[in-house]
This record gives structure tokens, sequence and C-alpha cells, in this order.
């Protein structure tokens, strides 16, 4: 990593340290921890080009596998002769295949997502920037994309589209590498909350787009109905899920008292209310249930279900949360 503290990096002219274009969303420190660690996948993961990871498929790495018989047209530089000379029989050497991995990251920043201090997506950003680095830094591939959102809606150079109230998904190119990390940065730096919330939608576009399978990080406030729908899309597509929720402290524990008319920041729906000890617990136990249900509807598919509080530091969450549900290691 760059010295800051001991003299200016060297880097080419125009162009800031990665620490310096990272400062906004992930701090230093951070940066040299994640440097250390790497996604955890599913034995077995079929990538998409030769890299560091093993994969089902047989290759030509130096990793013995298994054997098999020798057909026509089989590469006669992978016969086993000594095997041959003691059992009069042609048999193929396999080895253990090496590929490399796409990281999916898809970001909600629906408008919901802009709710609580610090906000949901403001958090979001961070776990998103952390992830892909970590992948980028292993030398993995790393796609980011998202459900709803505003701005530019241009993708110029690889960079973000960013949806409006289509829930339409950013398009960009996978990167890979360590220097790739400063463009993922300034895109999801750039992010704003907008927009009604389609994770269908913005998940059917986004896998249309990247067909290749590997790991899909969702990080979202789920405040979708037809969350289980869209959940469905990630799986039926071969993708590995890890469904980070995101809520506020607003929300985990709401502070109110006397009577109140709720208005929803996406549909406009207004709901009058008043809240007292009562109505806040019944509040906190149908909560809790949901939670417990989304946990309990993805453990029973494969898939990994993390809960976050928006207030909770990015580094505590990658390092802790996300450590301990076997996402990094």
């Amino acid at each position: 990593m760059t010295g800051g503290r001991e003299g200016p990096a060297s880097h080419p002219e125009g162009e800031l340290p990665l620490d310096a274009v990272a400062e906004p969303l992930l701090p230093p420190r951070l940066l040299a921890r994640l440097d250390r660690l790497a996604l955890l996948l599913r034995e077995g993961h079929v990538g998409r080009l030769q890299g560091p990871r093993r994969s089902p498929r047989r290759g030509s790495s130096v990793e013995f596998a298994d054997y098999r018989a020798y057909s026509s047209g089989d590469d006669p530089r992978r016969i086993d002769w000594k095997a041959y000379a003691r059992l009069d029989r042609l048999f193929l050497r396999l080895f253990v295949a090496e590929e490399d991995t796409l990281l999916h990251i898809v970001l909600d920043c629906s408008r919901s997502m802009g709710w609580g201090a610090p906000s949901k997506l403001d958090l979001g950003r961070r776990l998103a920037a952390a992830l892909g680095y970590l992948a980028l830094s292993n030398h993995e591939w790393a796609v980011a994309g998202l459900v709803g959102g505003e701005g530019d809606r241009r993708s110029a150079g690889g960079g973000m589209a960013v949806g409006g109230t289509d829930a339409r998904p950013a398009i960009t190119r996978a990167l890979r590498g360590k220097a790739a990390a400063p463009l993922l940065f300034r895109q999801l730096a750039s992010l704003r909350a907008d927009g009604g919330t389609d994770l269908a939608t913005g998940l059917t576009r986004h896998l249309a787009a990247h067909r290749t399978t590997g790991p899909l990080v969702l990080i979202t406030d789920l405040l979708d109905p037809n969350w289980e729908a869209a959940l469905r899309q990630v799986l039926a597509a071969g993708c590995e899920l890890r469904l980070i929720h995101v809520l506020s402290p607003e929300e985990l524990d709401p502070q109110l008292d006397g009577d109140f008319r709720l208005v929803d920041d996406e549909t406009g729906a207004a709901l009058d209310l008043s809240a007292d000890p009562a109505s806040l617990a019944d509040y906190g136990e149908r909560l809790a249930r949901w939670q417990a249900g989304v946990a309990a509807w993805c453990r029973a598919r494969g898939a990994v279900y993390v809960a976050v509080g928006s207030d909770v530091d990015v580094e505590d969450v990658v390092l802790g949360v996300l450590r301990e549900a076997g996402v990094v290691g």
C-alpha cells in the first residue's frame, strides 16, 4: 500500500494514489487489511478465464486430479506411459483447472436507501467498495450494478450508467486488478438515492448483461414486497447469493411518541398512527419476525443472509460480521 504518512507515493501525473481515491469511502487502514483477505466461495466454482481458484473442470495446472481412459483425439502428451507399462492400457492424467471469479455487486439505490443517519446508501456504497476492492486486489473480476437511482444515464468508458425510476441497473464492463479500484470507487461515490424499488427488474437486467455466474452480493433494505421472486432469479441464474440487509437506526429502533403521519418516500402513500410503548413493541416484534423469515428463506436455499444497521462502521461489518458469516476470510 502507499505510505502517505511517510511521503508522497509514486503515481502517474494527474492521478491520485489509491488510498486518496478511496478515502471518501474506505479508510486507508481498511485497505491494508483487505489486502490480506479473500472472498470465500463454495468449492467447485466455475469461472470465466484461467485464474487462481480451483474449478470443477479439468485443466492444465500442476495439481493432479484423476485418471480417465484415453479416447481417439485426446492429447497424447497427457498419456501416462508408466500406467501403460503396468496395465497395458492408455490413460490420461487429469489436472485441476484454476479459474477466476466474477463478483457481482448489486447495490439498491432507490429513494428509501437515502433514509437514516447515516443513510443506508452510505453504508451500502462503502460495503460495495470494500468487497469490490477485495476481489480486485486478489486478481478476481468484479462488476457493479444497481437498482433504482438517478443521474447521468450514459455509460462512457465502462463507467456506471445510473438507472432512474424504471429500476434500470448499472451496466458496466467487468473490472480486474487493483489498478481498476479507483474507477470502481469513483462510480460508487457518485451514486444518489432516488426512484422506486424493483429488485426483480433490476436483477433481471443485470444478470442478462453479465451472464457469467459467480457470487452475487445484493446490498438492499429489501423494502420490496416482491423480494422473494427477485432473489429466486439470482439463484436460478446459478449465482451464489449473499444478501446484505441494511436498515437504519430509525427503522431498527424508532424513537417516536405521539401521533404521526408517515409518508412512503417512494410511493407517497400515507399512514396515520399513534406511537406508544405497546405499538412500538409490536413493531419491534414484527420486524424481528420479518428478518428471521428472510434469514430462514436464504438458509434453506444455501444463500448467506446478513443484517446490519447503517450506523455500523464498514470496517466492523467487513472484518466482523461478513467474516463470521463466511463471506470473507
